[in-house]
């Protein structure tokens, strides 16, 4: 299906997959894609995503509590990236790296299991 849409519908906007993506690299060549709403298998496919996606400003991860996504983290790196909703994606699935000037929000799951920012600090700091 991600093949066809990348091909037919080569101005699509916004796409909506809460049964997962099997096609990474076929999702990536729909370049004015805007909005993606998805269930991801593996964080290398979001970050390739969200990497080769120039138009893209808004992100949802979807993906249960537990999942190929538990305890994962995300390195993201896009200029056009300003909204990114995680509160429905795996627990504890948190940013390595946030290189996006144009962010706007991050909406986290809050409580004990959450997901989204940590604080990174190293064990010299904590002396």
């Amino acid at each position: 299906m991600m093949a066809a849409l990348a091909q037919f519908c080569p101005a699509l906007k916004s796409l909506s997959l809460p049964k997962g993506i099997g096609d990474i690299p076929s999702l990536a060549k729909i370049k004015s894609l805007c909005r993606l709403e998805a269930n991801f298998l593996e964080v290398d496919d979001i970050n390739f995503a969200v990497s080769n996606l120039p138009c893209l400003t808004h992100l949802t991860l979807l993906g249960g509590n537990q999942g190929s996504l538990y305890r994962e983290v995300l390195d993201f790196e896009s200029e056009s990236l300003q909204f990114i909703d995680m509160t429905e994606s795996s627990k504890a699935l948190f940013f390595e790296r946030l290189a996006c000037p144009r962010l706007r929000q991050i909406c986290c799951r809050s409580g004990v299991y959450g997901n989204g920012l940590r604080l990174a600090v190293s064990a010299r700091e904590l002396i």
